[in-house]
């Protein structure tokens, strides 16, 4: 008896999906990224008034900004480019 309850809770948690559901893959463009907002020259530093979330999923994810800030940028980049 107490396996077979044991055995029904694990089926009512379900399983565990670390990629999107076939339900979820439409709206991922929706998703926000990371972009350039202003004009950068080679060796300018990356800060916070050159990066920004806008929604369009076809640049870096927000999350990774942190890993931006500070670095220099290696070539020059316009406004509107995504961060790759």
């Amino acid at each position: 008896m107490l396996v077979k309850e044991v055995q029904l809770g694990c089926e009512a948690l379900g399983a565990t999906h670390y990629y999107p559901a076939e339900a979820e893959k439409k709206s991922l463009v929706f998703r926000r990224s990371l972009y350039f907002v202003k004009d950068m020259a080679t060796g300018e530093i990356i800060t916070t008034k050159c990066i920004r979330s806008i929604r369009s999923r076809y640049g870096l994810p927000p999350k990774y900004s942190y890993i931006l800030l500070g670095k220099k940028v290696n070539k020059s980049i316009e406004q509107g480019t995504s961060v790759s």
